[in-house]
């Protein structure tokens, strides 16, 4: 009978290992960087308030600045939670 428990901690790895295959320190470099970059999203409110005060002046309309504005945090932010999930099973 196979031990599901143990099994499953085989198959962890082997993911992990092949979605991220280096070492501890790397491991942890790599959630550190992307730690980095969702604490920068943070700034990016005052980003979409500066494009707003740009296009008032450059008659561009504002609800397309704030839309491109989101869809980037949006892809950024998934990315950077998906690799510190993948450096989070490391478990450095």
């Amino acid at each position: 009978m196979i031990d599901y428990k143990n099994e499953l901690e085989f198959k962890k790895i082997i993911v992990s290992k092949a979605l991220f295959p280096g070492d501890k320190a790397s491991a942890k470099i790599f959630f550190l960087f992307h730690t980095f970059i969702l604490v920068s999203l943070f700034l990016l409110p005052i980003a979409v308030l500066f494009g707003d005060f740009v296009a008032v002046f450059k008659d561009v309309a504002s609800d397309q600045i704030q839309a491109m504005s989101l869809i980037v945090l949006y892809y950024i932010g998934s990315l950077s939670l998906i690799g510190m999930m993948i450096a989070k099973a490391h478990k450095y």
